[in-house]
């Protein structure tokens, strides 16, 4: 039985299901602005879950602060124009806006984005890893014809405005320029993977960096699916935090009559 090393989330419906026990803790995200940091807020843009808290530490005398958007049933807060430190926190899942009137031209304004904690695996993330699933029946067959004719996808779904960058993989593991992609929110798009930096080679056990890394600056829904020959393969990826990122898959080209195995990898 050889086993093929890849970076990869495939989907299982075993762990789609199973519950996670653990109490989700809450966290504090810390903004700075003026000062050193001039006419910003550092970060300006972060992604949190409903319960967290956001810290602003800065002159507020100086650099007043208010909040120009929030969703609906949030509370808005300021305008703040007194004291150093502002705490706010997130109660209701969705955007928010901010910043400082005066300054706003120039920069002096930042946005957070709230979700709400799944107790159990979600498939929205904003990082995935993908894997390509080749049928034994093209490799077998008539391998070069039918890889001609055998094409793989993402499809992308999100409910926010977003910007994807999705990358790929030398020999040496060194990671591609990425890509970069508009998806509107409330929309999905489906975008084509390169096969030739994605096909594990079945003739030997050695590592492979054979994957597709998709990031993003909000949360989306990733599928991965196949057209072509034989194109049956499909799955629903789940994020990195959900399953982590070093997987070990039997392929069942290497092991006839048995099925396939998936288990945690070395790391």
């Amino acid at each position: 039985m050889q086993y093929k090393y890849f970076f990869g989330i495939l989907f299982s419906i075993i762990f789609a299901f199973t519950p996670i026990s653990k109490a989700f803790s809450q966290s504090t995200y810390v903004i700075h602005f003026g000062g050193s940091q001039g006419f910003t807020y550092l970060p300006n843009l972060l992604n949190i879950y409903v319960g967290d808290t956001i810290k602003w530490t800065g002159d507020f005398s100086t650099y007043p602060m208010q909040s120009t958007a929030v969703p609906t049933g949030a509370l808005n807060f300021g305008p703040i124009n007194s004291g150093d430190t502002f705490k706010y926190i997130v109660k209701v899942a969705g955007e928010y806006a901010y910043q400082n009137n005066k300054y706003a031209s120039i920069g002096m304004k930042g946005n957070f984005t709230a979700a709400i904690h799944h107790y159990g695996l979600t498939n929205e993330g904003r990082e995935f890893y993908l894997g390509m699933i080749y049928p034994s029946f093209n490799t077998l067959v008539a391998p070069v014809p039918v890889f001609r004719d055998f094409n793989i996808y993402a499809f992308l779904s999100t409910y926010y405005d977003n910007i994807v960058y999705l990358s790929f993989f030398d020999g040496s593991g060194l990671e591609t320029k990425p890509l970069r992609y508009e998806i509107n929110r409330g929309s999905s798009i489906k975008l084509p993977l390169n096969k030739e930096l994605m096909q594990i080679d079945t003739s030997f056990d050695g590592g492979a960096y054979k994957a597709c890394h998709i990031k993003s600056i909000k949360p989306l829904t990733v599928y991965y699916l196949s057209s072509g020959a034989c194109s049956v393969e499909s799955y629903l990826a789940l994020p990195i935090l959900g399953l982590g990122k070093n997987y070990v898959a039997a392929s069942y080209n290497d092991n006839p009559g048995n099925g396939a195995l998936y288990g945690s990898g070395p790391g």
